[in-house]
């Protein structure tokens, strides 16, 4: 399955945004945490955040303006992180699992 394509929009310009193993490496090695333990902390969806627009710049050949989170933080606001947040649990797959069989 390929990955969803989307835009995020940070200081006026749009970039892709979409999860790649990639990110997740990233986010890794700069936490020291994996993503499925972010929850609502801020700080770890904004690095997460960072890792997966600036992974899917690298992927599509787009230039990226940041070199770390903190830059990336500097032009980014709490509206356009949670915007971006909610994206991502509206479009996440419909846990099968947890569906009761009749």
């Amino acid at each position: 399955m390929a990955a969803k394509k989307q835009t995020f929009s940070i200081a006026g310009k749009k970039y892709p945004s979409y999860h790649t193993l990639g990110a997740y490496r990233q986010f890794e090695t700069l936490t020291g945490k994996s993503v499925t333990d972010i929850g609502n902390d801020i700080t770890d969806l904004s690095v997460f955040l960072y890792c997966v627009v600036s992974k899917a710049c690298k992927r599509d050949g787009v230039e990226f303006p940041y070199n770390d989170p903190d830059a990336f933080a500097d032009d980014l606001t709490l509206d356009e992180l949670m915007a971006w947040q909610a994206d991502q649990v509206a479009e996440a797959p419909e846990d099968k699992g947890s569906k009761k069989k009749k």
